[in-house]
């Protein structure tokens, strides 16, 4: 079965609503799945149409669901064979989906990590993709993050600066990530490469990158030559 990619963004959008948000985030923190809520599964039925009982758009929407959740805090509860555990519904509540996965907050998610700047209010993103990087959630999603850091360490890769080794263990591995490919790119379907996609940088280093505001931010190789051109003879 084909999925129109018009109608995956119309979901997406759907589920990044406040409203959406918050019987997802309210099931989760009770222990249930995202999707166990009656309300979210009857709007998902009546806004989109009975083919989403068919298996594809099930599991498509389980997909969509894991990023939008991951993007706000939250991360898939293990099972005991290690994958995302799957709770089975009641009859009652089986409305659309038979089970779904159980999600809880991600003790490590730091939203405040990620320069405010990153976000250029004028930039033609889809409202979808607007969404789902309010600060930058490509670049403040954790798995991505650790990637990130495990292939080029937690040492910018623009000045070289390195919140370990100038502040010690209480600062180790804490470093800001960003994303190169330009977020006017990027659509709502969008899955972030850790290793092509994103690059350890300083605070310093990460606000340079994107200082011409209502412009395109400068390149990781340009601001090398920056700091080059800038530093005493």
């Amino acid at each position: 079965m084909t999925i129109l990619p018009g109608l995956k963004t119309r979901i997406w959008n759907f589920l990044e609503t406040g409203e959406a948000l918050s019987h997802m985030k309210k099931a989760s923190d009770c222990g249930r799945p995202a999707l166990s809520s009656r309300w979210i599964q009857e709007q998902i039925l009546v806004g989109f149409g009975a083919k989403m009982k068919q298996d594809g758009w099930k599991n498509s929407i389980g997909k969509m669901v894991r990023k939008v959740m991951e993007a706000h805090g939250y991360i898939p509860v293990p099972g005991p064979n290690g994958r995302p555990k799957q709770v089975k519904f009641k009859k009652d509540e089986e409305i659309l989906f038979t089970s779904a996965t159980v999600y809880k907050k991600d003790t490590n998610y730091s939203p405040n990590e990620i320069n405010p700047d990153e976000i250029d209010e004028k930039s033609s993103l889809p409202e979808g993709a607007k969404h789902q990087v309010t600060v930058n959630a490509y670049e403040r999603n954790r798995k991505a993050r650790e990637l990130c850091i495990k292939k080029y360490k937690a040492k910018c890769c623009i000045c070289g600066f390195s919140f370990g080794d100038t502040y010690g263990d209480i600062a180790e591995n804490f470093i800001h990530v960003h994303h190169v490919k330009p977020l006017s790119e990027i659509g709502t379907q969008y899955t972030v490469n850790p290793v092509k996609d994103l690059r350890p940088v300083c605070p310093n280093c990460h606000a340079v990158i994107h200082i011409r505001k209502g412009e395109t931010a400068f390149g990781i190789e340009e601001v090398k030559a920056l700091l080059q051109r800038g530093k005493p003879r």
